[in-house]
């Protein structure tokens, strides 16, 4: 069954990436956000999550590049589970086949800090205001970044929701700041917004980013 899984995922993937299905690009090849990444885990981050593991690009660099880090990501697709699971086979590396929410809170209390990668959000499914909300009720202590978020600046792709894109107004009722990319885009990048979570990251890691915050009465959330 499992050979089947990752027989469909490969058809569809050839079709969505045509010869370009091997390529890897963790973070979609952002190198200021490999870059940060790699940085704010060198301050002695506990554990990297991930939700929505899709193809394996990220999660495969990151166990790659912190060989001790335990790297735990979801995908609530059987076919794309079983695809990463094929594909990564790293000791540190743990994939789970759930829903985003669930298993942020099943498994966010095991670690003191961790630097989250929310990526679980696609189609009518974005779990992204539940996800923010376990992290911060957690106690843990790190940064969330959350991908496909519209930064305002062209080059930089992002998701919208019945018309409802994902920025910082989404967010308001759980989020009043954050850190968006200020540097040129590359072929294929996405908007992210990065948001500390009960720590503060270090200037240095700062410099390529502008701080955005909500200048308005947050959207309420039934």
């Amino acid at each position: 069954m499992a050979t089947t899984a990752v027989s469909a995922a490969l058809k569809f993937l050839k079709g969505l990436y045509g010869g370009e299905i091997l390529k890897v690009t963790p973070f979609h090849d952002d190198r200021q956000l490999q870059k940060f990444v790699k940085g704010m885990i060198g301050t002695g981050l506990e554990a990297f999550f991930e939700t929505g593991t899709f193809r394996g690009d990220t999660l495969g660099w990151v166990a790659k590049e912190f060989p001790n880090l335990p790297c735990l990501s979801c995908e609530s697709s059987r076919v794309f589970y079983a695809w990463a699971r094929a594909r990564i086979r790293a000791g540190n590396v743990h994939i789970y086949l759930e829903d985003s929410t669930e298993f942020l809170a099943e498994h966010i209390g095991s670690y003191r800090s961790a630097l989250f990668w929310l990526d679980a959000h696609w189609g009518e499914n974005w779990p992204i205001l539940e996800e923010i909300r376990i992290i911060l009720n957690s106690g843990i202590r790190g940064v969330a970044l959350v991908d496909d978020f519209d930064i305002g600046r062209d080059g930089f792709g992002f998701d919208s929701f019945h018309g409802q894109p994902m920025n910082l107004e989404y967010l308001s009722p759980l989020i009043r700041k954050i850190h968006v990319p200020n540097y040129r885009p590359g072929v294929g990048y996405r908007g992210y917004a990065i948001i500390p979570i009960g720590i503060e990251v270090p200037v240095s890691l700062l410099s390529s980013y502008e701080p955005r915050y909500v200048s308005s009465v947050p959207r309420q959330v039934s």
